[in-house]
């Protein structure tokens, strides 16, 4: 395997790029915003309009400096759906909309951080989210419980704060971030838990605690602006830290951090 420095080193740099990418995000768009309305069409994948009289086929392609017989463009079907932006409804629907990309970018993250965790391990084999997390817990049992002893950021296990995190990303990926079906998830889990099935022998209960996410007004979506998504990017950095100093301390390897 790489050097673990490295290896973090390598997360560090891809959190950073995920931030970076955020900074073209307008969050001052809309805000004197009186009415917006947007109409959706959408390529029409069977049919182009097509131009061959040779008089306009020659100008065109003197000025895209192209050759052909033919000009071909793309048909659109109009699909009737339409966005109506006003006073009334902008103070849902933009935020909304703001989320939806920290939302999603939030995921990257997820898996980066992941792919760390398996890196720390001794073997890679095919696994899931679920078996890496649980699989690093086995591997650095001892070194996780020394270092989440001195913790002082959060007084929560780091085991329980991945599996935590897990599920909101699970409700992201696949619930539209509803709050309901992460509920769900939630109990589902507990569950496993109490009745010791594969894979949660080792597990306690997750706590309804929400780390750096937030919740819509109505409370029915998962919800992430500018300030909850860089403080979720931090707390990906800290668990990645821990990670890496459990695995220096079980493999004597000296912290360069």
């Amino acid at each position: 395997m790489k050097n673990p420095t490295e290896l973090l080193r390598d997360f560090f740099d891809k959190s950073l790029l995920i931030k970076l990418s955020t900074e073209p995000i307008d969050h001052s768009w809309g805000e004197n915003l009186k009415n917006h309305i947007s109409n959706h069409a959408f390529t029409d994948p069977f049919n182009v309009d097509e131009q061959t009289d040779p008089e306009q086929v020659q100008h065109f392609n003197r000025l895209m400096k192209t050759e052909g017989d033919t000009i071909k463009w793309r048909k659109l079907i109009p699909s009737g759906n339409q966005l109506y932006i006003k006073p009334e409804n902008k103070e849902e629907l933009i935020p909304d909309a703001v989320s939806q990309l920290y939302l999603q970018l939030s995921i990257p993250i997820f898996e980066n951080f992941i792919v760390l965790l398996e890196n720390f391990l001794p073997k890679k084999v095919r696994r899931n989210s679920f078996e890496i997390i649980n699989d690093f817990y086995l591997e650095f049992k001892f070194e996780l419980k020394e270092l989440d002893d001195k913790k002082v950021s959060y007084k929560y296990p780091t085991i329980l704060l991945l599996h935590n995190l897990r599920l909101f990303r699970n409700s992201i990926t696949h619930s539209d971030s509803k709050v309901s079906d992460l509920e769900k998830e939630f109990i589902k889990y507990n569950e496993c838990v109490d009745k010791k099935k594969k894979g949660y022998e080792d597990l306690d209960h997750l706590s309804k605690i929400i780390f750096c996410y937030r919740f819509s007004k109505d409370g029915s979506k998962i919800f992430l602006d500018k300030e909850a998504f860089e403080n979720l990017s931090d707390l990906y950095s800290q668990l990645a830290y821990i990670g890496y100093l459990c695995f220096c301390k079980k493999n004597n390897h000296n912290p360069e951090f």
